[in-house]
């Protein structure tokens, strides 16, 4: 694990450098040293979530997240999490090769990257088990432990930003460790 996180972080930061001869924010909604924060609703696993996103380049940035999501499980268990992740992605709109291509890269942020983290997570036992041992003539079978439900996360993400002014955007973000889909506005501080 030790190695894979030492590989990893190198490999992020030597692209980085190397982005700089390829990638270009000549009349991009995204630059380097662009700090922009996000905030919105979790979908898929109900929640909030609130993200800080920092371009360390004209085509990566570096972000890390948290918020709350929790779902129910019929009516017996209630499972909770706190996510907590660091995120690196890629935004491929400035690509020197795209750059003079694409007309609306000054109001179109798109992004994919890998996110990495923890979910602290607990569940609530939302009625006695005993009833649902009776209901279902179990006889008291039934395991009453409470489920393991915090956990490592590493996965990607894809998503976009939409620039309704230079300051103030929408996004929209399938997973990135914070919930399923991610909707929310944002601001470029």
């Amino acid at each position: 694990m030790k190695r894979f996180l030492v590989i990893s972080f190198f490999l992020i930061f030597s692209t980085s450098i190397c982005a700089q001869n390829w990638a270009s924010s000549e009349g991009s909604c995204f630059q380097k040293g662009n700090f922009n924060l996000s905030t919105g609703l979790g979908i898929g696993w109900f929640g909030f979530f609130v993200a800080g996103e920092y371009a360390i380049n004209d085509a990566i940035s570096v972000s890390v997240g948290t918020g709350y999501n929790g779902y129910g499980f019929d009516k017996w268990w209630r499972y909770n999490y706190i996510p907590i992740v660091g995120r690196g992605a890629f935004h491929p709109f400035n690509l020197k090769v795209l750059s003079n291509k694409i007309k609306i890269r000054n109001k179109l942020d798109p992004y994919a990257g890998l996110a990495m983290g923890y979910h602290i997570g607990w569940a609530t036992e939302l009625e006695k088990m005993d009833e649902l041992n009776d209901l279902l003539g179990l006889g008291g079978i039934i395991d009453r432990s409470k489920p393991k439900v915090g956990h490592f996360i590493f996965r990607e993400f894809i998503g976009v930003k939409f620039y309704l002014t230079d300051k103030f955007y929408l996004t929209l973000e399938e997973g990135g460790g914070l919930s399923w889909l991610n909707l929310g506005v944002g601001f470029k501080l």
